[in-house]
């Protein structure tokens, strides 16, 4: 199933006919841009600021309400790699004078295995924070592993709790990966990820009959805000405990859905 978002289709945003949608589909690819196609055939290649690990939570969220739990749980912990990922970079990104031509060279060699990934991680972490990285549980750990190699299927049960210890971990990474920028603390994945996507704008050929475009979203709610102080006061502001909340923060949960939640 691919993981979708909704945006704006600026060719129609800016119509003269009142009777066009406005709105359009946006496909989450292995690309550095979102893939986005409106109902009247007008495509853009969309470099955002949110992080792929932001989509692909949100797409966990979306195939739990539909009790498609097997896509649910595989999103989610790829939501997971993906911030690990994230974060790797953006330290590498920091300590190599911000150039991003050589991170470019270093991420040639890519990072494929789960364990490598989570690793690589924790080595970066441990090393700019000074503090144990959050983690999942044993029991979450093993059962991606049952998972992806067709033991067990995953269950309503499983994927609460991925859903709830994913979210807090990403938040958790989040609020201890911070860098003062101009005066005041932002959080350095997603500044990270920013800066990445108009730096891969700019270097973008041109594409017949497609625009290209950087956009630029006020936060995401896994993300929190990206200016909110200490790590102490993110997370005291910002996190969410239960599914329930997590669901009802979520743009890809139908309202239908989310009257049902207690």
């Amino acid at each position: 199933m691919p993981v979708k978002a909704t945006y704006i289709c600026y060719e129609c945003a800016f119509s003269q006919d009142s009777t066009k949608s406005k709105l359009a589909t946006a496909i989450v690819t292995d690309k550095d841009y979102l893939i986005s196609k409106c109902k009247f055939g007008h495509m853009q290649h969309l470099y955002t600021n949110i992080p792929k690990y932001a989509y692909l939570y949100e797409n966990g969220l979306k195939a739990y309400s539909e009790e498609n739990y097997y896509e649910c749980f595989s999103s989610l912990y790829a939501a997971l790699e993906n911030a690990w990922l994230v974060y790797i970079e953006s330290n590498m990104w920091l300590n190599f004078d911000k150039s991003f031509e050589f991170l470019d060279i270093l991420k040639e060699s890519k990072l494929h295995r789960s364990e490598r990934i989570q690793g690589a991680f924790i080595d970066s972490y441990i090393r700019n924070t000074k503090r144990v990285p959050p983690k999942l549980s044993n029991r979450l750990v093993q059962a991606r592993n049952e998972i992806i190699h067709g033991m067990i299927p995953p269950n309503n049960e499983l994927c609460e709790k991925a859903i709830e210890k994913i979210y807090s971990v990403i938040h958790e990474i989040e609020a201890y990966s911070i860098i003062d920028v101009h005066g005041y603390i932002t959080r350095l994945p997603s500044y990270y990820y920013g800066k990445y996507s108009e730096y891969k704008k700019s270097l973008a050929p041109e594409v017949p009959g497609v625009k290209q475009m950087i956009v630029s979203d006020h936060g995401h709610f896994i993300l929190g805000s990206h200016r909110v102080g200490t790590p102490k006061q993110f997370l005291e502001s910002e996190t969410l405990h239960s599914t329930n909340e997590i669901l009802k923060k979520s743009s890809f949960i139908p309202t239908i859905f989310k009257k049902q939640l207690s």
